[in-house]
């Protein structure tokens, strides 16, 4: 029978759509044997369920065949152009019921792996054997046979492998020894002689490499000069710094590493998200299924780079099955004494190819690299210091007695004819009539990093003084290897996360006058004195007492304690916030261990509330834009029309700040701020590529590392 009723997209009217579909159910029934439930093959479930025939008609005129699904090889229709095991065939005949869990459901989604994703009537794919699962014995049969067992005779709930996949899940999570782990198992097989259980923790973890959970461990020098690899394999002390690899040890004990890189392969991770046929639909979500809509975005799909991508790389865009990454990366503590110096960073890549409810899940999170501590890597990783969007044009000025940069110099974003423009009073005494900075070409950013010399890596003991010719740059980043690289518009993205925690202190702090963390202090009066402008805020010298005059954007004692009042009585919806009281002292009136998201919360929720009943109404006002402007850019949807007003309102926000604060508030943090709208415009919604989501990450592998009972996950919202 001809099959292109299966892209017939008026599927509830045409007569041949509803002539296929009953050609279609009549094979499946006489394949199904008297069975009640067939694989349904609509868009949705796509071969992944069992349901009753009536239900899979209803799902192929609501939702459509996969049309993708050309040869019917789950529904009696002999398959020819890919390799099929005897198992398959097998396999289909068990019902649905007979599977005692969903392991076995992800073994035949790893079996079944090469077929389930490639479209039917490709002509470029011979035929080929499945693809293979890396991972150590057990071989795949016995995997499958393990998932078919029962854990005891009549149990329904578990098979073997499952209990034991899931044993190790809560072991790992509670942080359990080795020891216990054994002497657990030892008590299960005393309690359920039966119980087809494992001998020990080894034998356990035998059973989970099988399903191809493997890492590779890589030697490196402790002070990140190189990695003992390839051609540094052999060596036993670094070339560079000349310090040894193994820490030294006089009792002839087995050498141990100083430093041990955790690299979990690329390869296999992607394929395993093929191998289930739900997610390897999901993986053609951007292409297939998503709306499109001229001014909205949803996803990094509607963004400005992805389409340009699109267009200088069709060879690439033309099958939505391949991946596209982004890669992020955080360093945390793993111990629960923070005043010990350690930082580790984790890896992180998310396949942007899903869709938004699922890419920024940590489930579909792929941790590509895990550096140990306990020092940051510095240089050795890529990153990007000051403004990388002004480039060479960023205005910054160096406050003599704060001994920091401040960037200030927003009027220059303002439209040509704006009065502010020729405002001195309100600024810094001068009028600025200066255009915004251009943006940098990739072929100029290249002119720029050629002018870097050999970058030695390793922990320098001596800081390098860069030459007016690097500008800000310290290395070449290596994704300039890329042939793709230099052409993606957008190839760093500003951390909106910590751009919100340190504007959120800056705030916080300033407001509560809190010493040593405000920005208004004795120095910064001093640099005000210095530039000539703001009198009102200059120090006040009676012989030699000299005071600081009461700033209008700080809380006098009353206020802060009002404030610490309400801020402690706030109570939040379960699972939108952490407990911010926890963080606010009423008695010494204090607010000290605030984390990200709790200034995220503070920024968007809370401070226009406190802005509006503490502070005098200009100063007010500036706050709530700007706490409406973060809640605006975070939305899950974006319109490109409000983008563009919401670059407009960020640099008049900018200058009002100006007209309030002293310049040592406004940190690169703070000016980073008005790159954010144009960032979203090119990458898409701030959601999809925020690294709070790759801190929960960090925050999994930091409640591993402490063990049991000493850490409590934070709140997402």
């Amino acid at each position: 029978m001809d099959k292109c009723w299966m892209n017939d997209p008026d599927r509830l009217v045409s007569p041949a759509y509803a002539e296929g579909v009953k050609y279609f159910l009549t094979q499946a029934r006489n394949h199904a044997s008297g069975r009640a439930r067939i694989r349904c093959p609509c868009r949705a479930c796509l071969n992944n369920l069992w349901l009753p025939i009536p239900e899979v008609e209803t799902h192929l005129f609501i939702k459509g065949i996969n049309p993708n699904y050309t040869q019917w090889i789950f529904h009696g229709e002999e398959e020819t152009t890919l390799y099929v095991s005897d198992d398959d065939l097998d396999d289909d005949i068990i019902q649905e019921d007979d599977y005692i869990d969903d392991m076995q459901h992800m073994l035949d989604d790893i079996r079944a792996g090469t077929f389930v994703d490639v479209p039917q009537d490709s002509t470029h794919l011979p035929n080929r054997p499945s693809i293979p699962v890396d991972g150590p014995a057990p071989s795949f049969d016995q995997l499958l046979e393990d998932a078919r067992r029962p854990l005891y005779d009549g149990c329904t709930e578990f098979s073997k492998l499952s209990f034991v996949v899931k044993l190790l899940h809560i072991k790992s999570i509670g942080g359990w020894s080795i020891k216990s782990f054994d002497m657990l198992l030892d008590l299960l097989r005393s309690a359920f002689p039966n119980a087809l259980l494992p001998q020990s923790y080894e034998e356990s973890r035998s059973l989970e490499r099988g399903l191809g959970f493997k890492y590779n461990k890589i030697h490196a020098c402790p002070n990140d000069c190189i990695l003992y690899w390839k051609e540094n394999a052999a060596l036993n002390e670094c070339p560079v710094c000349k310090a040894s690899r193994w820490i030294p040890n006089t009792d002839g004990s087995r050498a141990v590493p100083q430093k041990v890189l955790r690299h979990f392969p690329l390869k296999p991770r992607l394929q395993r998200l093929f191998m289930s046929a739900k997610i390897a639909g999901d993986m053609r979500w951007h292409k297939e299924q998503q709306t499109k809509e001229d001014t909205c975005m949803r996803h990094p799909a509607d963004s400005e780079c992805w389409k340009k991508f699109d267009e200088d790389h069709g060879w690439f865009a033309s099958d939505p099955r391949n991946v596209r990454l982004g890669l992020a990366s955080d360093g945390f503590t793993p111990f629960n004494n923070l005043a010990k110096p350690h930082s580790i960073w984790p890896v992180i890549l998310v396949p942007y190819n899903l869709p938004p409810w699922s890419c920024m899940k940590d489930q579909f999170f792929m941790t590509s690299l895990i550096i140990p501590g306990p020092r940051s890597p510095g240089n050795e990783i890529d990153g990007k210091l000051a403004c990388p969007s002004c480039n060479a044009d960023t205005d910054s000025n160096w406050l003599k007695y704060g001994r920091k940069h401040c960037y200030m110099g927003h009027r220059r974003f303002l439209p040509p004819d704006h009065i502010w423009r020729r405002r001195k009073g309100l600024f810094n005494g001068r009028e600025d009539h200066r255009m915004p900075p251009r943006d940098v070409g990739a072929e100029e950013i290249q002119n720029q990093l050629q002018m870097i010399g050999d970058v030695q890596f390793g922990k320098s003991h001596t800081k390098k003084k860069r030459t007016a010719e690097e500008l800000n740059w310290t290395k070449c980043s290596i994704f300039f290897v890329l042939p793709y690289w230099s052409t993606v518009r957008l190839r760093h993205n500003l951390d909106v996360m910590h751009i919100e925690k340190n504007i959120a202190d800056n705030i916080l702090f300033t407001l509560m006058n809190s010493p040593g963390k405000s920005k208004d202090n004795i120095n910064s009066r001093r640099d005000l004195e210095l530039l000539g402008y703001r009198k009102e805020l200059h120090l006040r010298r009676d012989g030699d007492r000299v005071t600081m005059p009461h700033a209008a954007y700080t809380f006098n004692v009353e206020q802060r304690k009002k404030f610490c009042e309400w801020l402690s009585d706030i109570k939040f919806p379960d699972g939108f916030a952490s407990n911010i009281s926890n963080c606010v002292s009423r008695c010494e009136c204090k607010i000290s261990g605030l984390k990200s998201h709790d200034c995220h919360v503070f920024l968007q929720r809370l401070l226009p509330i406190a802005a509006g009943g503490y502070l005098r109404s200009d100063i007010g006002l500036a706050l709530t834009e700007l706490g409406t402007f973060f809640k605006e850019l975070c939305a899950r949807t974006l319109d490109v029309n409000r983008l563009a007003q919401l670059q407009i309102d960020v640099v008049t926000i900018l200058c009002k700040l100006e007209m309030i604060f002293p310049p040592s508030f406004f940190d690169v943090m703070v000016h980073l701020a008005v790159h954010l709208p144009r960032e979203a415009r090119l990458g898409g919604p701030i959601q999809e590529h925020r690294t709070s989501h790759t801190l929960d990450v960090s925050a999994d592998l930091y409640a591993l590392a402490c063990g049991p009972d000493r850490w409590v996950a934070t709140y997402a919202a």
